[in-house]
């Protein structure tokens, strides 16, 4: 094959697909399923090159199936049309759970014009089988926005449920029956590759190839070698298929681009960039675009793309570099794949080359804490590393200890820090062994910290002054994610109800802080005054509590400690409501406000939205919190985790929409906050009040001692105090019913607290709606005065969701919120509530069926 040939565009431009594509891009998902040949990708491609939509081409390899992958893969090719709806993707993270979905749903709808066509391209969908990335992807496509459409090329069935959407007529399936070329289709290739065939031989050939658009393809390379045969069979062809890219393609090229192209084979990131830095010489790129059938530049994402059978020829093949080759292409990616944030890439990669020192820096430069899934992947890169190149990095216990924390596996972070702090403390004394003993020392501090509830032993302080020491005899700079403390729910990890452990937590708090802000140049600053104050405001020490978390903030602004800063200004909120003040709750908003805009700050979102769901919450305003905050519990989230902080945000929200059974049902499975003294007391003092909402009084009464039980050894009272007038309510049919094992002075005092702080709340509610320009009639959304109106009209919620085309758990929530913002307890009183405030047409409040009927079947 000479220069011209190699050269020659062998794409056909088929309308008939282009129309196919065209008619099924009117509904959200196009589902393009055929074996490998079929021209799948090529089809696609060609057709959006040329339509108006925007365009997110993903393309998937198996390493997609590590969520944290697929999450780096996605962000950046939304990055190449849309940087900053990129950056809200990449700081949210992947969605794990119904909170992250909802969460992540709210991201588009912020950052994509609706003015905009968006069509996005999942290629080679078949290599995912990770349930969690499946997951994400049906549930985006059910999503339906109505200018995006998604498009899942894939040599299998995908295997996400359609069901649903088929049903609707919402799904186009593109088979290899519709990509097969058609007679016609494949004597107008034959043509535009300079070929005259027989209509006999144009019939064998398409007997034999059946219309597969890569046999078609070879036959036609073959028939310009050998013009005497016209026709191969299929099978043949198949078994043939290396053999014919070899002398097709691998021979022909030069000696340097066939290594060239192994080495490709050996990553999977294409970019045009990185292909120029693997170039030894620029002409090996200019000699690839020749081979343009097998290699193709995409300039939508400026990276190549090599036909899948054409990989697995060179696949075969890679016995031919050096390990010298292999290792240089590796290291490249790798550095390639951390710069570009493909983190995981950029892991394997490392690991491949046995480039441990970048990979613990990487390792060491990930968010705190990692992911699990990414956590969980690179420690079993380190697994499969040689023990002695691992040692020789100072920082490697230190990493692996935080492998091991984010992944909960506590008791070996532990026995691994002991292990190697005998090993190096019976070593001579070294800049490079003070190091490692430090990080043995830091990391066996955390495990101990993060295992205090379990354990009532303080004796972390321990471990961090002697990380302090060995620091300080070989100091060095210590920058990155790790030197901002990042909190849980809860700060005081005190799990006993032991008098004074809280004080004993604390004091060990004050003198850890000072090493670990030496280390880290002012990690966890603020942190012991942050902890006093939550014991002081649970104590209902309210000036107290003011001063230590001011004090807490102030830190925390001095030193970067971000979460530090976010939680005090979560307390600052709640201080302010419990004193009727204001201005103070707004003050604290508009500082939460700012945070936004600290770039250092990963989790700001996320610790945003919660905290400003506090602020919502508290001033009784609980539509207006964020939507992922209005979903399902989270299960099985340790008390530290950003999850659990959802969970009581989540807590709070059910129980102002009267979500009283699920609360109670999500509390009864709950195990995790039974790990910490004060998430067990707020618990069940929520647990109590929800019991006498439902008139249940014995349970609540039951739920009330045991509450009181746990909390009167260390005299907390604001989980009681803060539910105001119910707390007010149940206290007194307490003392009016005999108050039993529980002390009559503490109902009494805790009744006159819980009445004053309802006062205080009502007072700055009041100064909320005043400040807004809100009145006392409730402000309700079209759907939910349309779904008001179906109710008055007698539809039951199962109606109202198919015919408003919505969840029955949508509809659920709704009529929740209706019954808040109305203050009604069933649904007869939403809508005598509703007509008296005319919020019910008069016309329909004066018909006869004004309240629904009952029906057969249904609880009303």
């Amino acid at each position: 094959m000479n220069e011209h040939d190699l050269r020659i565009d062998r794409h056909l431009e088929r309308p008939r697909i282009a129309r196919l594509l065209e008619d099924a891009l009117r509904c959200p998902v196009v589902s393009v399923c055929a074996g490998a040949g079929y021209g799948k990708t090529r089809a696609v491609y060609s057709f959006l090159r040329h339509h108006p939509a925007i365009t997110t081409w993903v393309q998937l390899s198996e390493r997609d199936n590590i969520s944290s992958r697929f999450w780096e893969n996605f962000t950046h090719a939304v990055s190449l049309h849309n940087e900053s709806f990129a950056r809200r993707l990449t700081q949210a993270g992947f969605p794990r759970t119904d909170a992250d979905y909802e969460q992540y749903l709210q991201i588009p709808e912020e950052a994509i014009s609706p003015a905009d066509r968006h069509v996005i391209v999942f290629d080679d969908f078949h290599l995912l089988r990770d349930a969690g990335v499946l997951r994400f992807i049906a549930r985006s496509v059910h999503a339906a926005f109505p200018n995006i459409s998604t498009i899942l090329v894939s040599r299998a069935e995908p295997e996400i449920p359609l069901v649903n959407l088929l049903s609707k007529g919402l799904v186009v399936c593109i088979t290899e029956d519709e990509l097969r070329f058609t007679p016609g289709e494949t004597a107008q290739f034959l043509k535009q590759s300079g070929l005259g065939v027989s209509p006999r031989g144009l019939a064998d050939i398409c007997a034999d190839t059946q219309g597969w658009a890569f046999a078609v393809d070879l036959i036609a390379r073959s028939l310009k070698k050998t013009p005497q045969r016209e026709s191969y069979a299929r099978a043949a062809m198949k078994i043939n298929i290396f053999r014919l890219l070899e002398s097709e393609v691998f021979l022909v090229v030069s000696e340097n681009l066939r290594r060239f192209l192994i080495r490709l084979s050996l990553i999977e990131h294409l970019a045009a960039e990185l292909l120029r830095e693997l170039a030894d010489d620029p002409a090996l790129l200019e000699e690839m675009t020749r081979i343009n059938a097998y290699v193709r530049h995409d300039a939508n994402i400026d990276a190549y793309l090599i036909h899948p059978l054409f990989l697995e020829y060179l696949q075969g093949h890679q016995e031919m570099l050096t390990t010298a080759e292999k290792h240089d292409t590796w290291l490249k990616a790798a550095r390639w794949c951390e710069h570009n944030d493909y983190k995981i890439d950029a892991l394997s990669y490392y690991g491949k080359a046995g480039a441990y020192a970048p990979l613990m820096q990487l390792i060491y430069n990930l968010s705190a804490p990692p992911p699990a899934a990414t956590a969980q992947y690179a420690l079993e890169i380190l697994d499969s590393a040689p023990p002695d190149a691992l040692e020789a990095i100072a920082i490697y216990p230190l990493m692996r200890l935080r492998l091991l924390l984010a992944l909960c596996r506590f008791d070996e972070a532990i026995a691994f820090a002991e292990r190697h702090l005998a090993r190096y403390e019976a070593l001579q004394a070294s800049p490079f062994n003070n190091r490692v003993l430090t990080g043995c020392h830091v990391g066996l501090g955390y495990a101990r910290l993060m295992t205090a509830h379990a354990t009532d032993n303080y004796d972390f302080v321990h471990h961090f002054r002697q990380a302090d020491a060995y620091y300080s005899r070989a100091p060095y700079p210590v920058e990155g994610p790790t030197v901002s403390h990042n909190l849980g729910a809860w700060i005081l990890e005190v799990g006993t109800e032991r008098p004074g452990a809280a004080e004993e937590f604390i004091a060990a708090l004050s003198r850890t802080v000072p090493h670990m802000a030496h280390i880290t140049g002012g990690g966890t600053s603020g942190l012991d005054d942050l902890a006093r104050g939550e014991l002081s405001f649970c104590r209902n020490e309210l000036k107290a509590a003011e001063k230590f978390v001011t004090q807490a903030l102030r830190a925390a602004r001095e030193n970067r400690q971000y979460d530090i800063r976010n939680r005090a200004l979560v307390y600052l909120l709640r201080l302010g409501l419990a004193q009727g003040d204001y201005a103070r709750i707004e003050a604290a908003a508009r500082e939460l406000e700012a945070l936004l805009d600290e770039p250092d700050y990963p989790n700001r979102h996320l610790t945003h939205d919660i905290a400003m769901a506090w602020h919502y919450l508290l001033l009784g305003q609980p539509q207006l919190i964020a939507d992922w905050l209005k979903t399902d519990f989270e299960q099985d989230t340790l008390a530290f985790q950003l999850a659990d902080l959802g969970n009581r945000v989540k807590a709070r929200y059910y129980f102002l929409t009267r979500r009283y059974q699920e609360l109670l049902a999500f509390f009864a499975g709950w195990t995790m906050p039974h790990r910490l003294l004060l998430a067990r007391i707020d618990l069940k003092a929520q647990e109590a009040v929800c019991h006498y909402r439902l008139k249940e009084r014995a349970s609540a009464l039951e739920s009330l001692r045991q509450a009181y039980e746990m909390a009167r050894s260390n005299a907390i009272v604001m989980p009681f105090i803060q539910h105001g007038k119910d707390m007010r309510t149940l206290t007194t049919a307490a003392l009016r019913h005999g108050s039993g094992p529980i002390p009559s002075h503490w109902l009494e005092c805790v009744n006159r607290q819980s009445a004053t702080y309802a006062k205080r709340q009502s007072i700055a509610i009041a100064s909320y709606k005043k400040a807004h320009h809100l009145d006392d009639e409730p402000a309700l959304s079209a759907r939910e005065s349309d779904i008001l109106a179906d109710l008055y009209h007698g539809l039951s919620r199962s109606e109202i969701s198919v015919s408003r085309n919505l969840s029955i758990n949508t509809i659920k929530l709704i009529v929740n919120t209706l019954y808040a913002k109305l203050g009604a307890d069933n649904l007869i009183d939403a809508v005598r509530i509703a007509a008296e405030k005319k919020l019910i047409a008069p016309d329909q409040a004066t018909k006869p069926h004004a309240f629904p009927r009952k029906r057969e079947g249904m609880r009303w």
